[in-house]
Formats: C-alpha cells, structure tokens, sequence
C-alpha cells in the first residue's frame, strides 16, 4: 500500500530527507517488503500532496533498485538508533 503524505509545500518534504525522517523510511522499507517477490519493474511507494501548489507527486522505486533503497534506509535506521528494523532490513538484503 502506498504511502501518502500531505504537506503544505515541497520545503516540508526536502526537510523530512534531511532531517532522516523514520516514518518515512518506515514505509519505504514496508512497501519493499511487500513487494520483495513481485515481478512488476515499478512500484509506486510515496504519493505527496502539495497543498500550495496543488499537485501530487508520486515517488516509485524500481525494483531492481531495491537492495540499493534498503541499504540507504538502513543508514537512516541506524542513525535513529532502531536496531531491530536494522536487522530485518539486513535480512531482507540478504534475500535479495
């Protein structure tokens, strides 16, 4: 299922990367893993409301590209010190 986030402007969305936002990569992460067998080459796992200029930004990860997203996210996880999303995020690596 897709992740949806509402925001008043794209600034809001540029400071949760910066800032390592866990929930955020939480979904990236969940979204990975329901789909860690799908032979589908995209998969639509953010979808942005931009209120101030009315527009939906929907953000995709290729599914080659998976291992790659989960080695990014596990920085943000250990960063936030939430080593046991760190352990299945390494499993599921592994997997892949």
């Amino acid at each position: 299922m897709i992740y949806k986030l509402y925001l008043d402007n794209i600034e809001q969305f540029n400071n949760l990367i910066i800032e390592k936002d866990l929930d955020l990569s939480k979904a990236i992460v969940k979204i990975i893993t329901e789909n860690i067998h799908t032979t589908d080459k995209t998969i639509p796992a953010v979808e942005i409301y931009i209120k101030n200029i009315g527009e939906i930004i929907v953000l995709s990860i290729n599914s080659e590209d998976f291992a790659d997203t989960l080695i990014r996210n596990l920085k943000i996880h250990e960063y936030h010190e939430d080593f046991e999303t760190c352990m299945e995020i390494k499993k599921i690596i592994d997997i892949l």
